[in-house]
């Protein structure tokens, strides 16, 4: 078995200790993302029954020849509709009370297996099972780190590009294109390249709009390897800026080596939260931040836990989660830093590397 593999078998048998917690009989498994942690399946059709003895995945014919190769020490079944098969196979073991993620399935999937499982008590699992991915394997870590040196790497080989004249869809389209060519399975999400006064929105899809010079530009990517996902952000300078954008963007330095600075097991996520924006909220800037300040990172680009003002879960060892203040002057500019931490027995690592100074990235 490869560690890999071992890695699987260990986040099933932590689900199957659900059962035993929550007096079930048995667990469906309809998230994607959940199934490929316990089992290894990579494809887009399955569903996932769990047992205290052991687990079946059923999939349809388009992936039994990808299913054999994947599925880890759990029975493969082939079936044309596999939330019927799934069904038929709780009936056979007699099962009474069954837990279900409903978050993780659309409302129809949900009623309609509500209807094709008349007769057993299927129980909410209520976010139980998805936050069993929280706290990180090494495998995990090691797939989280290797996606980050290959982002890293795909932003430098585009620094160049960020000058007078390029617009943010070209280097967007070229940090996808070098983020593949690197060994990236997938980028983890839409790159955000946001110049000027665009970096004033968050969630900036890249335009045409050419960069200027003095402009600020906000550089937030990431891509995906083993199915595990980087998340990083950048605040880079187009040639001299304001002082007062040398101001802000200082200011969200010094809000993100703050809460970092808190990263510890046993503290509770909103202490790091408010270390940020404390931090920024003390330069007058408390109503330019209004998102949380950071999010777990794993199968997914944004799970469990939350790092926000109301986030009372206790950092555990092994979690990984960003760390990204921000501060945004709507029709002028914005900065954010985003930075992906682990935790450790002394605090915490960084699993991201590139430089958060100010001019620490040399660009145009």
């Amino acid at each position: 078995m490869t560690p890999q593999n071992s890695y699987h078998v260990r986040s099933l048998k932590k689900a199957q200790k659900l059962l035993a917690q929550l007096g079930l009989d048995a667990l469906l498994v309809a998230d994607l993302a959940d199934i490929r942690r316990l089992t290894g399946f990579t494809g887009s059709s399955g569903v996932l029954v769990v047992f205290e003895d052991g687990a079946v995945f059923v999939t349809d014919p388009r992936y039994t020849l990808q299913a054999a190769e994947e599925v880890v020490e759990v029975e493969l079944v082939t079936a044309g509709v596999p939330d019927n098969k799934a069904a038929q196979l709780l009936f056979d073991r007699k099962t009474g009370y069954l837990g279900m993620e409903a978050s993780s399935v659309l409302a129809d999937r949900w009623f309609r297996f509500k209807r094709m499982l008349a007769g057993i008590e299927i129980v909410n699992l209520g976010g139980k099972l998805s936050r069993q991915r929280m706290v990180k394997d090494p495998e995990e870590i090691g797939l989280i780190a290797r996606a980050s040196r290959i982002a890293e790497q795909s932003l430098k080989s585009v620094l160049e590009m960020v000058r007078p004249g390029n617009t943010e869809r070209e280097v967007a389209l070229e940090f996808r294109l070098n983020a593949l060519k690197l060994g990236a399975e997938a980028l983890a999400f839409d790159t955000i390249v946001a110049a000027g006064a665009r970096g004033a929105l968050p969630h900036a899809v890249p335009s045409d709009n050419a960069f200027t010079e003095g402009d600020l530009v906000v550089f937030d990517f990431g891509v995906k390897v083993g199915g595990y996902c980087s998340d990083q952000t950048v605040t880079l300078s187009v040639g001299d800026i304001s002082k007062e954008a040398q101001e802000v963007y200082q200011t969200v330095l010094a809000a993100q080596k703050a809460a970092i600075s808190q990263v510890k097991a046993g503290v509770k996520l909103k202490k790091i939260d408010a270390a940020a924006r404390n931090e920024i909220k003390s330069k007058g800037y408390g109503n330019r931040f209004g998102h949380g300040t950071g999010h777990g990172l794993g199968l997914n680009v944004h799970e469990a836990p939350v790092v926000g003002p109301r986030s009372n879960q206790l950092v555990e060892k092994n979690m990984v989660f960003t760390i990204e203040p921000g501060i945004y002057l709507p029709g002028r500019f914005g900065v954010r830093l985003e930075d992906v931490v682990v935790v450790d027995d002394d605090g915490c690592s960084l699993l991201t590397t590139l430089s958060k100074e100010l001019g620490g990235l040399t660009v145009g």
